[in-house]
């Protein structure tokens, strides 16, 4: 991750993008998944996919691909068939070993501007919150996290420190008190 001080606000803006995709996609269902991994590689659906890597998929199913004296052993149908055979992780574990080259998050950093765009209307219904250089989640994940922090042992020192009531109505307090119980609970000194 770049320092903080020396990162230019391009850079910063390209940081929190990043989180806000990267959030919102391991939010989706794997079939939603799969979806737009289709669409940000240009493809309408899993015919365009099976299509695409057609000679692959092929070899992946252990499918007789080609046969120089006969042509094509294995139809579309044949990789179709065993498609629709997978379960949709299967299914997404082959598009992001075809469509990402194995690296999701290379993928989507590498087109961040694509998937950006493409959940801006849902990442624009978020509230989300800033922690700590960088690091931005939504509203009720940080509310989630205090909740949780308070409910540890091993942070009652600083609850005792910081005279936290645990019985706090966490939903009340404004972004910044959220942020400085946060960083209260996580013992950072500010």
């Amino acid at each position: 991750m770049n320092n903080i001080a020396v990162m230019t606000e391009s850079e910063y803006e390209q940081i929190i993008k990043l989180q806000q995709v990267m959030y919102v996609f391991s939010k989706m269902e794997t079939e939603a998944k799969i979806d737009v991994l289709f669409k940000i590689d240009g493809l309408n659906n899993a015919n365009d996919f099976i299509d695409f890597y057609f000679d692959d998929l092929c070899y992946e199913f252990d499918l007789e691909d080609y046969d120089y004296n006969d042509g094509y052993q294995c139809s579309f149908k044949d990789v179709k068939n065993e498609w629709n055979s997978l379960l949709e992780d299967m299914q997404l574990d082959l598009v992001i070993k075809y469509i990402c080259n194995d690296d999701l998050d290379e993928f989507i950093e590498e087109y961040l501007e694509q998937f950006y765009k493409h959940f801006e209307p849902e990442i624009n219904k978020i509230h989300w919150i800033e922690l700590m250089a960088c690091n931005i989640l939504p509203r009720e994940d940080v509310i989630g996290n205090i909740k949780e922090m308070l409910a540890t042992e091993g942070r009652e020192y600083l609850i005792k420190k910081y005279k936290i009531d645990k019985n706090i109505d966490l939903n009340s307090l404004t972004d910044s008190e959220l942020k400085e119980l946060h960083y209260q609970l996580e013992g950072v000194m500010y």
